[in-house]
């Protein structure tokens, strides 16, 4: 009787078999919901006007040419390929000598696909090993400054999308209009991505990714 006073009974409801069914049904509906929602939510396309398209300058050959078509079809007025510096053990050194970074390689590519030389600039981004989307963005930003486009769209690869989105908005600031658009990831199918060990890398990776830059990352300037 020592514990009188110190504790008492309570009726609590839990659920029956068809309420475990029906929360069963719900939890699987939320998952399938995930699978189904997810990638489309990552690899958006929001596009705002046919001003200055800027390719990423780490996107594939293949991908690059797909560019071109997009660079035509929306007619864009002028291209702006970004990238890091190149380290010197990259294989890009042998197959592009000369050339010091993604954002030359990337212009290079475009030319040899078709795309006029002229109607392409370079802005490479600073040598930096964290952060290399943002840090891309703010050179953008830079070039920018010294232009008379107000309007840009981001062109990047599936999933990626979004965090180059949110991390180019950041950089630029309100004085531009910024778009974006998702190239299709053919390393998988978006429809089945988790299907295949690519499609579960890149979307698992890339959503940890944009939680990252969505909640903790803090610019620098």
């Amino acid at each position: 009787m020592a514990l009188k006073g110190l504790l008492t009974t309570r009726q609590i409801w839990v659920p029956t078999l068809r309420g475990w069914g029906v929360i069963s049904l719900i939890g699987l509906g939320l998952i399938w919901g995930f699978f189904r929602g997810v990638h489309p939510f990552l690899a958006v396309n929001a596009p705002v006007g046919n001003d200055l398209l800027v390719i990423e300058g780490w996107l594939s050959a293949r991908d690059l040419k797909k560019a071109i078509q997009t660079f035509q079809s929306r007619n864009y007025k002028h291209a702006v390929t970004t990238g890091l510096p190149l380290s010197p053990d990259s294989p890009f050194v042998l197959f592009y000598p000369g050339l010091k970074n993604l954002a030359e390689i990337a212009k290079a590519r475009l030319v040899e696909a078709g795309l006029s030389e002229t109607l392409i600039t370079t802005v490479p981004g600073p040598p930096v090993a964290k952060d290399r989307t943002y840090a891309g963005a703010v050179e953008l930003r830079k070039w920018l400054d010294q232009k008379e486009y107000k309007k840009v769209d981001i062109l990047s690869l599936g999933a990626h999308a979004r965090r180059s989105w949110l991390l180019y908005r950041r950089a630029l600031g309100e004085s531009y209009q910024v778009g974006i658009i998702a190239q299709t990831n053919r390393s998988y199918d978006p429809e089945r991505w988790w299907a295949s060990s690519a499609g579960v890398r890149t979307v698992i990776g890339e959503l940890l990714a944009y939680g990252y830059a969505r909640l903790l990352f803090i610019p620098e300037n």
